[in-house]
């Protein structure tokens, strides 16, 4: 139903619809004022078809398309650039399951990957992640339009990997400053 789905990237809210089934999502009307209706043990405005608000927990507001998103799994780095309406694209090989964490570092062992496009949220799954835009004072930016129409052109195409030459943080800062770079694994 329309107003179950998620509207932007600004908390992440649990509705209880009735039958016990949970919908987890990003909202914005939780943002503002679930906290208070929770409190209050109130339907939160325009969600009273999606069920019971059971929880809100405050998340980083959205990304800006072109910022490059680097993501903590346990043992290194991920990254990954924003391009808007909660998508990211990044350098995965092939058998890399989204949100995969320390079991990923073991697909970095190949030699191919695939450029693939998917939400910020699956990407990191239970990882955290943040904005880094780190060479913005070294480098100049490519324009927002360009970055993304080369990234789009990209999604599907297998490319090769190198864990210290070709890696997912050399494809991003590729995109974003035409400098593939990165500072994980220097030779």
């Amino acid at each position: 139903m329309e107003l179950c789905r998620p509207l932007a990237m600004l908390s992440l809210a649990s509705y209880r619809r009735r039958g016990g089934v949970t919908w987890r999502g990003w909202d914005s009307a939780a943002f503002k004022l679930g906290s208070l209706y929770a409190a209050l043990r109130l339907p939160t405005p325009g969600r009273e078809e999606c069920g019971e608000l059971v929880s809100v927990t405050l998340a980083k507001p959205e990304p800006n398309p072109g910022d490059l998103i680097e993501i903590f799994r346990p043992l290194y780095r991920h990254w990954a650039i924003y391009v808007g309406d909660g998508y990211v694209i990044h350098l995965a090989p092939p058998s890399e399951i989204a949100g995969a964490g320390a079991a990923s570092i073991m697909s970095a062992l190949t030699d191919k990957a695939i450029v693939k496009k998917e939400l910020l949220y699956d990407v990191a799954g239970r990882d955290k992640y943040q904005v880094n835009n780190k060479h913005d004072n070294e480098y100049t930016p490519l324009p927002i339009n360009k970055i993304i129409k080369q990234a789009e052109e990209l999604v599907g195409q297998e490319v090769l990997y190198r864990l210290t030459s070709e890696n997912c943080e050399h494809f991003v800062n590729e995109l974003r400053y035409g400098v593939a770079r990165s500072d994980q694994f220097k030779i």
